[in-house]
């Protein structure tokens, strides 16, 4: 079964993620955890109101975890999004956002199968 993880790219504070390395997430979580799982990386683009995009997703491939107090990293290959995807039409998007309040914990697992199919929907990862 496949695992499918939520991080969030915040354009103010790092420009557009397509501007950055699409198919890599940094994070301060383990990611021993994430080979073969798919990342869905959403961008937040200050409104008002806040509109939110999908970005890019990819598959791990690879992983590094840091050996002092830093970030992790897991990249791989994947799907950038050109233009991105607005997510804010898409009913199940509030679930997505209720379930990682408003993005704020961090890479996240995906537990709803409705979120997860409207992302493989829009996606389309395997």
């Amino acid at each position: 079964m496949n695992r499918h993880y939520v991080a969030y790219h915040r354009r103010l504070d790092h420009g557009p993620l397509i501007d950055e390395d699409p198919f890599r997430v940094w994070t301060r979580k383990k990611v021993t955890h994430l080979p073969d799982a798919w990342v869905w990386m959403i961008e937040g683009i200050v409104g008002p109101p806040r509109q939110y995009v999908l970005g890019s997703v990819f598959r791990v491939e690879r992983i590094q975890e840091a050996t002092a107090p830093s970030f992790h990293q897991a990249w791989g290959m994947g799907r950038a999004f050109l233009p991105p995807v607005p997510l804010d039409p898409f009913p199940w998007f509030s679930l997505l956002l209720k379930a990682t309040s408003r993005f704020s914990l961090g890479l996240a697992l995906i537990k709803d199968p409705i979120v997860i199919a409207g992302l493989t929907t829009l996606g389309n990862p395997d």
